[in-house]
């Protein structure tokens, strides 16, 4: 039998009470816009066809996360012949706010490099300050 419709349903996590239901008649993905950022929300989607409706999927739960503030004290020092060290703090938002109890991993940073009047940028990979 072909579906008819999933039904997603939005969980408030404090009191595991439904907030709100969207009906999806032929995607098998959205995107919820307008979150807040560092709320984690959690979903369950169901799935109905002519006999009726299913059991819930599990439930599937993520943060909101905004862009991070900017690093900041960004430090160049001769490390070296022909090196230099650049040194800079993580930002104080990661994405999930400034007072977050666990602030998010960066996944990566990127630092535009200027030399003379071309312009490259390096990716650095990970969590690093």
């Amino acid at each position: 039998a072909d579906l008819l419709y999933y039904r997603l349903v939005e969980i408030d996590n404090s009191i595991y009470l439904t907030q709100n239901t969207t009906v999806i008649y032929s995607a098998s993905s959205i995107a919820r816009n307008n979150l807040t950022k560092g709320v984690v929300y959690s979903f369950q989607i169901f799935a109905s066809n002519a006999a009726g409706e299913s059991d819930g999927s599990i439930v599937a739960t993520e943060m909101a996360l905004a862009r991070p503030s900017n690093p900041y004290f960004l430090t160049a020092s001769i490390a070296g012949p022909l090196n230099i060290l650049l040194r800079w703090n993580r930002p104080n938002d990661t994405g999930n706010g400034v007072a977050a109890l666990q602030p998010r991993m960066l996944i990566s940073q990127k630092m535009q490099i200027i030399e003379g009047t071309s312009e490259r940028y390096l990716l650095v990979a990970g969590d690093i300050s």
